[in-house]
């Protein structure tokens, strides 16, 4: 593994990108108010409890699937841009840091006698942040050739990378949608058995 991560720059810079930002979110929920952490708890268990437990809910779906497939596409597209990078970097970063906050704050007021509904709460999001993770390397990879491509006059089969990338952007939207599937008819009905 270590020789990977030697060899490997770029998933090093971006697992790296991921711990630190999860850290920092945790760090983060720790000293910000107690009242803050408590309503994200709050507001996460009455969208929970707000849920119809006998209608199928396609707008809670549609807005799943529109949220995953939103981001994969940005991601995706910044990638595609030399200046891209940066962007990429960015809206990733947010992702993580946003779901640590969520996990702390969850793990925090719920305790360790909720730890079933907080691994099930978030066992889609953590699904999405793999996905994205996946992403994020693919995207900074495109962006990197294009540039030595660009600035440095380097030679690459232009082609094929990109049949490679759009390949990854297929691959990334069917794991969204997989992904919006469950939260939306799985972990939505389960999470009511819980509450």
């Amino acid at each position: 593994m270590l020789k990977f991560l030697k060899k490997n720059k770029t998933f090093s810079v971006c697992l790296m990108l991921t711990i630190l930002c999860f850290i920092a979110g945790i760090l983060f929920n720790a000293i910000i108010d107690s009242n803050v952490r408590s309503d994200v708890s709050n507001n996460i268990l009455m969208m929970v409890k707000n849920i119809n437990k006998n209608e199928f809910n396609l707008n809670l779906i549609i807005n799943k699937v529109f949220n995953n497939f939103s981001f994969i596409a940005v991601l995706w597209s910044f990638g595609m841009a030399v200046i891209g990078i940066p962007i990429v970097l960015f809206l990733y970063s947010l992702k993580v840091f946003m779901f640590a906050f969520e996990f702390i704050s969850l793990f925090n007021n719920l305790h360790l006698s909720n730890i079933l509904f907080i691994f099930v709460y978030l066992s889609p999001k953590l699904l999405n942040i793999i996905v994205y993770f996946i992403l994020l390397y693919y995207s900074v990879n495109y962006s990197l050739v294009l540039f030595r491509l660009l600035f440095l006059k380097k030679n690459y089969n232009i082609r094929s990378i990109t049949r490679r990338y759009l390949k990854i952007l297929l691959f990334c939207l069917l794991c969204g949608l997989v992904t919006a599937l469950f939260e939306s008819l799985i972990v939505s009905k389960f999470l009511l058995l819980l509450v």
